[in-house]
């Protein structure tokens, strides 16, 4: 795992940005590459700010392959804050494991058709654990750059996908 470096300043504008503008992005940014997610981490930030109350704020969300599909997971953080450094907290284990597949416009998970889904349902991780709830959608900020993403989380029910929140993506 990698970590420690230091967001740029373009993602500390976008972390201060209104969920408006994080919106907006959603809708008219581009897709990303799977490809060029696998094999790297990436310093994640969660715009809600109550999520800070059970250390979640700040995360790294990494990508590999495994039997032939992408997949990721996340890794808790020491919560330093957007200036501070991206260090897993000590014995930190993966967690919210997914896969990462482009959007199919005939499933239910088809909210943004031009994003990467990230389907913690479809990850390895414990049948039983309420993250198997989430749907992320992720869409490149600058056109043809997997450097930084945006992403927009919801949980899904049945056939119902309830919003819960943004968060930023930037390549380590």
């Amino acid at each position: 795992m990698t970590g420690g470096q230091i967001p740029s300043e373009f993602y500390l504008q976008l972390a201060r940005a209104p969920s408006s503008h994080l919106k907006g992005l959603m809708l008219s940014a581009d897709r990303p590459s799977i490809p060029a997610l696998v094999g790297h981490d990436h310093r994640g930030y969660n715009q809600r700010r109550v999520l800070s109350l059970v250390g979640a704020r700040t995360f790294i969300k990494g990508f590999a392959i495994a039997d032939g599909r992408a997949e990721g997971w996340n890794l808790r953080v020491k919560q330093n804050g957007l200036r501070g450094p991206w260090r897993p907290v000590p014995h930190a284990r993966r967690y919210g494991h997914f896969t990462a597949t482009y959007v199919d416009p005939t499933s239910a998970d088809r909210v943004y058709l031009h994003a990467v889904l990230l389907n913690y349902a479809a990850g390895r991780g414990r049948r039983l654990s309420p993250l198997r709830l989430l749907r992320d959608y992720v869409v490149n900020v600058r056109s043809g750059s997997n450097e930084v993403l945006v992403g927009r989380a919801y949980l899904a029910l049945l056939r119902w996908r309830i919003p819960l929140g943004f968060f930023l993506l930037e390549r380590q």
